[in-house]
């Protein structure tokens, strides 16, 4: 799937950007954070466009996005900085992700000092034209300590006209010298008009590279509560069939709970095997601690349940949902059986709670 060219839902970072450039000081360290697939990756991106194509200084740094929308003249779809970066033709622009292993054929999933160091080729190119040398680490997360400690060195000492953009799933869990050293745009959830939004584009876009889950246009608003405002996560519970399993596991809420045991058959079914049964789950687990939380939430205001402590096996649920979430992949234990479990347990919390009216 190819990224948008075009911020949806953000404007307050792009206005907390754009105001910080047109003061004349474009801080040379930012941190993007925000959940996965909310779309920290995008916008630096188009940051990362803007300041290259645009060269910002104290002079022309009030139209670094257009007027009179700040966003304008940087979206346009015909403008040259976009087929640039998409053909890899911007010599100041580098992305730095998890390395590739030669010997198992499959990406890091961390990001070590030697791509760190790489930086010292970009910084010391001298542009012709006078452009900001942009690196975008994604994500600083995946940093290791020697890493992080490498990328603190450049932080310390800038090179003039560089920029550095962190994205950041978890900005709290960067090293504190590092966020000392970094301005934070903080990404907010997506509301159900941005999400539409994004999502016509998408459509918009299918095709010629753009490659899209199959029936996502029918089936993306169903996961979309799962998803909590963050575009490219409706896509990944897609591709991990999302919408089947929630599907099933809202026939077997829907059951009463002499009659659950054909429902449950049928979504453990639709686990699978190998790496697709981890991954559907962890996915099964997501829905039934919300559920639990759901119903907790239901039942908060009657007090005959919550004097008879029946509201307590739900909390012990989560709590167990969550070990096991951990313990199956660890001890290669089977995401079936374990589910089936956990689904016992439900029907139990569901059987008491029928006795109190909400």
């Amino acid at each position: 799937m190819k990224r948008l060219d075009r911020v949806i839902g953000h404007d307050n970072a792009l206005d907390q950007f754009s105001r910080s450039v047109g003061a004349g000081r474009l801080h040379h360290g930012w941190i993007i954070g925000g959940q996965r697939g909310i779309g920290k990756m995008t916008l630096a991106c188009q940051i990362a466009k803007a300041v290259i194509a645009n060269a910002p200084d104290a002079d022309t740094a009030t139209n670094l996005f257009g007027e009179p929308e700040p966003w304008t003249a940087i979206l346009e779809d015909d403008h040259p900085i976009h087929n640039r970066v998409r053909q890899g033709a911007v010599a100041e622009l580098k992305i730095i992700t998890p390395g590739f292993n030669e010997k198992t054929k499959k990406h890091k999933s961390e990001i070590g000092v030697d791509e760190i160091r790489s930086l010292l080729s970009l910084y010391q190119l001298t542009s012709a034209e006078g452009n900001w040398r942009v690196t975008i680490i994604d994500s600083a997360d995946a940093m290791t300590r020697q890493a992080a400690n490498a990328l603190l060195k450049i932080l310390e000492e800038p090179p003039a006209r560089s920029l550095l953009i962190l994205i950041a799933h978890a900005p709290g869990r960067l090293l504190p010298t590092l966020r000392s050293r970094c301005m934070t745009l903080n990404l907010s959830s997506l509301d159900d008009h941005a999400m539409d939004m994004v999502m016509t584009l998408h459509a918009e876009a299918e095709g010629e590279g753009h490659e899209l889950p199959a029936g996502w246009q029918e089936n993306w608003r169903e996961v979309s509560g799962l998803a909590k405002g963050a575009p490219g996560a409706v896509f990944d519970y897609l591709e991990k069939g999302a919408a089947d399993i929630l599907s099933s596991f809202r026939s077997v809420c829907e059951q009463p709970p002499n009659g659950v045991i054909d429902t449950t058959d049928q979504l453990i079914s639709q686990f699978g095997t190998g790496s697709d049964a981890q991954t559907r789950f962890a996915l099964f687990v997501e829905l039934l601690q919300d559920a639990c939380l759901q119903t907790v939430r239901t039942h908060a205001g009657s007090r005959e349940a919550q004097g008879s402590s029946q509201l307590d096996p739900l909390w012990a649920l989560w709590e167990k949902a969550r070990h096991e979430q951990n313990s199956v992949p660890a001890l290669n234990l089977d995401p079936a059986e374990a589910a089936r479990g956990l689904l016992i347990e439900w029907v139990k919390c569901q059987t008491r709670l029928s006795h109190f009216q909400p």
